[in-house]
């Protein structure tokens, strides 16, 4: 029988950074549906320690989407 995921795979694939762009992904796809209006302004507001780290992966993946301001 063939593994198809070892011990330290999971361990990678279940890091903070993961799951942080994991939950960035999702929220930006929510968002793009909501608020498709490329033209509006944007703030992303967020705390420090992983919140931060959360807003910041938010804020790259909407300018990534064309959402600029």
């Amino acid at each position: 029988m063939k593994n198809l995921l070892t011990a330290e795979h999971m361990r990678k694939k279940n890091s903070s950074s993961y799951l942080m762009e994991t939950a960035a992904d999702a929220f930006v796809d929510v968002f793009r549906t909501l608020y498709d209006d490329r033209s509006q302004s944007i703030s992303v507001l967020c705390g420090q320690g992983n919140n931060g780290g959360d807003g910041l992966a938010i804020a790259r993946l909407l300018y990534i989407n064309g959402f600029e301001n």
